[in-house]
């Protein structure tokens, strides 16, 4: 996962999914063979379009059906464009939606998984 920061701003991709809203941080899964940062980058590009490079891992965390990796990621900030997998599921009952965050409203986005939020703080 990438964590990507701008100013007082963070990249989410917006979801609505079977009418609930909630954000999440660009990634995705890991293919064969790919390191972990190598898939954060893929991912940031195919769901923002931005390019990006790996400055640090942050945080490794437990799901209640995954482990997924943080890493923080410097990138430009710039337009954004859905690409991937996600641009051929989009559609208006499941949406994928980049975009910049500010950072003191993160709770009100409801990203998703809630213990970032906490983690997020504490990075600034």
């Amino acid at each position: 996962m990438a964590v990507v920061f701008a100013e007082n701003l963070l990249l989410v991709i917006g979801r609505v999914r079977d009418g609930r809203g909630y954000c999440v941080l660009p990634g995705g899964k890991v293919k064969p063979g790919e390191a972990l940062p190598e898939a954060a980058i893929r991912e940031l590009r195919e769901e923002t379009g931005l390019i990006g490079t790996v400055d640090t891992h942050l945080w490794t965390l437990q799901h209640e059906d995954r482990t997924s990796h943080y890493f923080l990621v410097d990138a430009a900030y710039g337009p954004l464009s859905l690409g991937g997998p996600e641009q051929l599921k989009d559609s208006p009952e499941n949406r994928y939606l980049p975009q910049w965050i500010p950072l003191d409203d993160v709770a009100a986005h409801n990203l998703r998984p809630a213990t970032l939020q906490e983690l997020l703080r504490r990075q600034r």
